[in-house]
Parts: C-alpha cells; structure tokens; sequence
C-alpha cells in the first residue's frame, strides 16, 4: 500500500467540478487498489447531482414555501397517491420512516395533510390524506420545481434522460430488492 506521504494531492481550489470524481477515484484507489475506480466515480457522481438538485429546488422553490425538500416530496406522495400509510409515503419517496413521521406531525399540525385515527396508538398505519391547503401548496409549486430540473437536466438529449431515468430505474429497484 502506497503511503499518504507518496500520494501527491491535488490543490483542492484548482479541481474543476468536472474532474473532481475522477481526481478523488485516481486518489483513493491510488492508496487502496481493491476499491473500484468506476464505482467511486459513479457513487460520487450520483450523490454529488442529487445533493446539487436538492440544493437548487430548495433554494428556487421549497424556502418560498417555508417547507424542506422532505417535506415537499411528502406532500407530493400524499397528493399523487393518498390516502396513502405512513410506510408507503418512506418507500415511494425515499425519506427515511423516522423523518416522515416527524415531517407528517408538523404537516398535520400547519393543516397540510390529515390522518383519520380509530384510536391514537399507531399513527403510521392510518392513512394520511391531502388536504385542500396542501394540495394547494403542491399544485401551486409543481410547474417551478419542473422548470428547475428542466434546467438541471437540460444538458442532457432526450436520449440521454430516457437512459439516465433507465439506469437510476434499475438501481433503485436493485437496492430495493437487495435490501427489503
């Protein structure tokens, strides 16, 4: 193994965003030569374009709301699909079950969404519904949060997306399948 005193480390502020992921994969697997050069860099990548995504819709439509991107995806879920569980909501939208639970307590409470409860023991296995203000909120944001991913995306060919929605199709499956 290649001590860290015989690495030569790149100058952080001369590594352009395009070459960071190959840089950063030339440097880890230059020490660790049992890593995968492509999966870093697509790993890194992947994480890198959601987290810019997620940072852009937040800032361009999400703060206007005074709600989190979570928050967002929930309301949509819930609009999309409701009445929807708890546990639906975590799947389809990828928050965390612990996250949707806080988010669908503040979402009750601002009068977003409603959870029709028998009793009060289990929350997560009542259907939550939309409400008329919540739905509001989503369809009244849903044309901005598509003209930012259109901007996101628009360097990408319709033959591109079509595989890029492909591929990240067959991960999310795989993951689920291999972890569920």
């Amino acid at each position: 193994m290649v001590s860290k005193e015989q690495v030569a480390r790149p100058v952080p502020s001369s590594i352009s965003a395009k070459d960071m992921d190959a840089m950063l994969a030339a440097t880890v697997t230059n020490g660790h030569p049992e890593l995968s050069h492509d999966i870093l860099r697509a790993a890194t990548n992947l994480k890198r374009a959601a987290t810019v995504l997620e940072q852009i819709e937040t800032r361009m439509v999400h703060n206007t709301t005074g709600r989190t991107s979570a928050a967002f995806r929930v309301l949509v879920m819930t609009w999309a699909f409701g009445p929807i569980e708890a546990k639906d909501v975590s799947r389809l939208s990828g928050v965390s079950r612990q996250a949707v639970s806080g988010v669908l307590a503040t979402l009750e409470r601002d009068g977003l969404v409603g959870r029709e409860r028998a009793t009060k023991a289990d929350k997560r296995l009542v259907p939550v519904t939309i409400t008329e203000a919540g739905r509001d909120l989503v369809e009244g944001n849903l044309l901005r949060q598509n003209e930012v991913q259109q901007e996101f995306f628009g360097s990408l060919s319709s033959e591109e997306m079509q595989t890029l929605i492909e591929l990240l199709s067959r991960l999310i499956v795989a993951a689920h399948d291999h972890h569920e």
